[in-house]
Parts: structure tokens; sequence; C-alpha cells
């Protein structure tokens, strides 16, 4: 609760987060309340703090998001992120990650994605 930033990861298996996402997501419940738009934070969080989603699966962009293959996952996994006192979320929807340059590009977005929050939380402003 009194991290910065929030990163969830997880490859997507039957249009799902993996059962080992699934779990820690079980065990976080004793630190969230459900309120009616999703979890919220029991304890108080601080200004700033920044979520991050990224979803992996073997479909090609765009028929992984055409098809719906990533909502589920960063819906659910967004709103975890608020419930642990995130203001904003970005999400990334990788998709046919078993191809290189899907792969290269995705990693690319990653990283400057963590920089530009890294950056962001220096000087103090949220993104969009």
């Amino acid at each position: 609760m009194k991290s910065d930033l929030v990163v969830f990861a997880t490859p997507i298996y039957e249009l799902g987060p993996t059962a080992l996402m699934k779990r820690f997501m079980e065990r976080s419940m004793p630190i969230l309340y459900f309120g009616r738009r999703g979890p919220v934070a029991r304890n108080k969080t601080h200004k700033g703090k920044m979520g991050l989603v990224i979803v992996s699966s073997a479909a090609p962009y765009p028929f992984n998001i055409l098809t719906g293959i990533t909502r589920y996952p960063v819906s659910i996994l967004s709103r975890f992120c608020k419930g642990f006192g995130c203001q904003r979320v970005k999400n990334i929807k990788a998709g046919g990650m078993q191809i290189s340059k899907y792969r290269d590009k995705y990693i690319k977005e990653a990283y400057e994605t963590g920089r530009r929050m890294a950056k962001l939380w220096n000087s103090k402003i949220s993104f969009a």
C-alpha cells in the first residue's frame, strides 16, 4: 500500500489471467474492500500513485483486441490497481508475442512506459 507504483503483468490463458495472478488477487482481498465500482483500498494511500497493467497473448494485434481476449484481464487488473490506491493506470495489451517483431515492439513500449512513469513520478506529475 505504501508503494509509488503498482505493476500487474500476466500472460492470458483461457481469456483470463494466469492461476498464479488469480491466487495473488485472491490473497490481496483482506487489504481491499469492494465498493460499488470495484476494489477500494482499506488503508489510506498517497496521491500520485501510478499503476501499470501488462497483459500478453499469442493472438496478434488487432485480433487480440477485436475479439475481446484482453478485455477481461485488463479490466479486472485495472480495478485491482485502483484498489491498491493508484490514481492513474496505464494498460499495455501485447499480442502476437510468439512473433519477434511484435515481441520487440511491446518490450520497447513497456520499457518506454516505465521510463516515462519514472520521469513523471520524479517530477510529481501524473500521466494520462
